[in-house]
């Protein structure tokens, strides 16, 4: 990816990031939720059984090892697509090149999907294989966005989007300096196959990036798409002569015109930087007093962050790896919710990832 959080990117270069040993210390904050992480599978893999049970659906279980849907999210004028499968109590959510497995149901008369932590969940009712419902988030002021899906026959691994009728024109491989509307100027990376498939992510100024774009090259144009649960993403691009333009829509928020260029400065690109104040030499954190003199390692996060979630896993191992050598950590959540909504979140993140 070509970027993640601001806050975090300056905490792993200051401290080397850190994992909670104990308690999360909290700081309230106002900013948009995102998902849980990440975990890469073989297309081909059965997802993992989980035996959670979310307590919505009725009637009788799915019986198949491995089924595959289709959905869309329906945002103004905009269908954003996604692919999941679904195996025995859990869905895979295709992002990009990897998937999302989060706790669900699917019978004949139900799907029904949760994301832990953020509060946000899919329902659909089932007629035949034809599904229609809802996106909804429970802790989050938002407006549910009607959902359509289908469920496909067989196991073969659909696309999100359809064959395209005309071969690709354009490679749009590389990097680019992008104009994103009023976010400013910000980069992306696109990576396209022979057979026109095009992956890829974008980052604004100041923002996390949009992460696990996939989608198609017809002709001259590509349509990228991305769902995870709490961001849901379209975004067109258009070849011309010295770049590309086009648009892109965040559902529940905005739409932003894009034009892009190739990259003037091949060096990596600053989301923002991290200064001490003029005149001050010493960086001084009264939390983290009590480890004075010990190694120590501190990870600032948030259950809304998604570049946080990817991170946590491998920060668990970097903890639990040096924990016997002495080393000490400590978390600080950076939570927008009201106290009662974020302790609850964090419980779970605890037990989402047994920390």
């Amino acid at each position: 990816m070509v970027g993640s959080n601001r806050i975090r990117i300056a905490f792993v270069i200051l401290f080397c990031v850190a994992f909670h040993l104990g308690g999360c210390k909290q700081k309230n904050k106002s900013e948009t939720e995102s998902p849980p992480a990440t975990e890469d599978i073989d297309a081909s893999e059965k997802p993992n059984p989980n035996k959670q049970k979310d307590g919505h659906a009725s009637g009788e279980e799915m019986n198949a090892s491995l089924q595959w849907l289709r959905f869309e999210i329906i945002s103004g004028e905009f269908k954003i697509p996604f692919v999941a499968s679904y195996a025995k109590g859990e869905y895979s959510i295709e992002l990009g090149q990897t998937f999302l497995k989060v706790p669900g149901t699917l019978n004949n008369k139900i799907a029904f999907f949760r994301f832990p932590i953020l509060g946000v969940e899919c329902e659909l009712t089932r007629d035949g294989d034809v599904l229609k419902g809802e996106w909804r988030a429970t802790v989050a002021d938002w407006k549910p966005l009607p959902m359509n899906g289908v469920v496909m026959n067989g196991e073969k691994r659909p696309s999100a989007f359809a064959v395209p009728k005309t071969k690709p024109n354009i490679d749009f491989s590389g990097e680019w300096d992008v104009e994103m509307g009023a976010m400013g100027v910000g980069v992306a990376s696109f990576t396209q196959g022979a057979d026109g498939v095009i992956f890829g992510t974008m980052l604004p100024p100041d923002q996390g990036d949009l992460r696990f774009l996939k989608g198609v090259v017809e002709g001259d144009m590509a349509r990228l798409a991305t769902f995870d649960g709490n961001h849901a993403y379209w975004v067109e691009l258009v070849s011309e002569e010295k770049g590309f333009t086009g648009l892109w829509h965040y559902a529940h928020f905005d739409d932003f015109e894009l034009a892009g260029r190739p990259r003037s400065n091949t060096k990596d690109f600053a989301v923002s930087t991290l200064r001490l104040k003029n005149g001050k030499s010493t960086l001084t954190m009264p939390l983290a007093d009590e480890f004075r003199g010990e190694p120590l390692m501190v990870d600032f996060f948030g259950t809304w962050c998604p570049v946080c979630m990817d991170l946590t896993p491998v920060l668990k191992r970097l903890h639990d790896t040096y924990q016997p050598k002495g080393l000490k950590a400590l978390s600080i959540a950076w939570e927008f919710a009201e106290p009662s909504v974020a302790n609850a979140r964090i419980e779970e993140y605890r037990k989402t990832y047994q920390v």
